[in-house]
């Protein structure tokens, strides 16, 4: 299982924000002076996996979609932008199998800023071992009345 698929959901969802909104920054890593507004953050907050059957995971990739609003207009471009956000990964369609958003929440913060909290599914397989599982097979059969 590799460690790229999680930078590959938030590659993916920063590259659907930016689509989205051409004209506005989308970071995916922080700033040490912080962000000015308007611009996105993404980030993944969390990821979980649970195995499901033999080899097979269930992967939950839990992500936050910042905006950073200009400070005029705060709380009106934010309404906006969170509506926005929800039509755009309500059916989002990102690679390595990933499910739409299997949940999405926002919250705005005191500063002006929301957040769209995004999950996704994705199953994963292990690898098989490669330990031998099997040395050798006899077998013995017998022809019974000539059939």
């Amino acid at each position: 299982m590799s460690q790229s698929i999680m930078y590959d959901v938030v590659q993916s969802v920063a590259a659907a924000v930016a689509a989205r909104f051409p004209d506005l920054p989308v970071y995916t890593e922080p700033s040490p002076e912080g962000f000015t507004g308007p611009c996105f953050f993404v980030r993944l907050l969390k990821s979980e996996q649970h195995q499901e059957l033999g080899r097979r995971f269930k992967r939950n990739y839990s992500l936050d979609v910042g905006f950073f609003p200009a400070a005029e207009r705060s709380r009106e471009s934010a309404y906006e932008v969170a509506e926005q956000l929800y039509e755009l990964f309500w059916n989002f369609q990102a690679e390595e199998g990933l499910s739409p958003g299997a949940g999405m929440s926002s919250e705005w913060k005191d500063d002006g800023t929301v957040h769209l909290y995004l999950t996704f599914q994705h199953f994963v397989w292990s690898p098989a071992s490669e330990e031998i599982k099997m040395r050798k097979l006899q077998q013995e059969g017998k022809v019974k009345d000539g059939v």
